[in-house]
Formats: C-alpha cells, sequence, structure tokens
C-alpha cells in the first residue's frame, strides 16, 4: 500500500515538471513618437487588430492614462465609432503637444 503511493507520488511529480514552460510574449509598446501616426491609421481604417495592446502600454509610459482606457474600449465599438474614437483622441494628443511645446 505505502510502495504504490509513494509510485503514485513520484509519477504525479514526474508528470507534472515534465512539461516545458510555456514560452513568453513581450510586449513592445508603441513609441512616444508614433502614437498620433499609429491613431491616425487606425482612425483611417477602422483596424485595431494587433495594435491595442501595444498602443495602450505607449499611452500609459507616456502617463495617458485616460487614453489608454479609452484606447481599451475600441473592442467593443463598431468600426464608425473606432473610426471617430481614434480621430477624436488624435486631435486631443496634438492640441496636448501644441499646448506643451
Amino acid at each position: 500500500m505505502k510502495l504504490s503511493v509513494v509510485l503514485l507520488f513520484v509519477l504525479v511529480l514526474c508528470a507534472g515538471c515534465s512539461k516545458p514552460p510555456e514560452p513568453v510574449s513581450t510586449l513592445v509598446p508603441v513609441a512616444a513618437d508614433q502614437l498620433i501616426p499609429t491613431l491616425k491609421d487606425i482612425a483611417k481604417t477602422g483596424e485595431f487588430e494587433g495594435k491595442l495592446n501595444s498602443l495602450t502600454a505607449g499611452l500609459e509610459e507616456k502617463g495617458l492614462m485616460d487614453q489608454a482606457v479609452a484606447v481599451q474600449s475600441f473592442s467593443r465599438l463598431t468600426p464608425a465609432e473606432v473610426k471617430k474614437a481614434a480621430a477624436d483622441m488624435v486631435k486631443q494628443l496634438e492640441k496636448r503637444a501644441k499646448s506643451a511645446s
């Protein structure tokens, strides 16, 4: 009885340790000078797939938390709404950049 428990424990231990770890993908944020061009592209096409997380990370790095939250809502919007939201955000960022300089 004790031997079967020990063998079961060793079997479970070996099975759990034999799987290779899954690779971790690193997120590359959109560079600060590419935030507005990226948003302009989204405003023009309405396509944001593959850009959403890196755009959010770029906005967060720049300290634009409200815009980062707004970008995360793109997935719940229609393509027309995405275009409008991205265009509005471009205007906000351009206005902010103008007032900062």
